[in-house]
């Protein structure tokens, strides 16, 4: 959960000043979605050796392939670069 606890570590110290909606959606999306990634490791840990432990793995990918489209799995720090300078254009 790199980049969440990141942005929640920026909100923390600065706030999260211009930021347009659009980019305040995408951070949104990224916490979201590395929690539920969060949560189905964790469940799948738990029920290992079933049928559902492949269907969570299959689940697990395709959060991780749209975590990689929203983030380049880029540093966070250079995200949140790339969600400023975006969010000073849409502004």
């Amino acid at each position: 959960m790199k980049y969440t606890t990141f942005f929640g570590q920026i909100n923390k110290d600065n706030g999260l000043q211009r930021i347009s909606k659009y980019q305040l959606a995408r951070i949104m999306n990224i916490a979201y979605l590395e929690g539920r990634r969060r949560g189905i490791q964790e469940a799948s840990k738990k029920i290992q050796k079933t049928k559902n432990t492949r269907e969570a793995l299959v689940i697990d990918f395709t959060i991780s392939k749209r975590l990689t489209e929203l983030t380049g799995n880029k540093d966070p720090r250079a995200l949140m670069e790339e969600i400023c300078y975006l969010s000073e254009k849409e502004i």
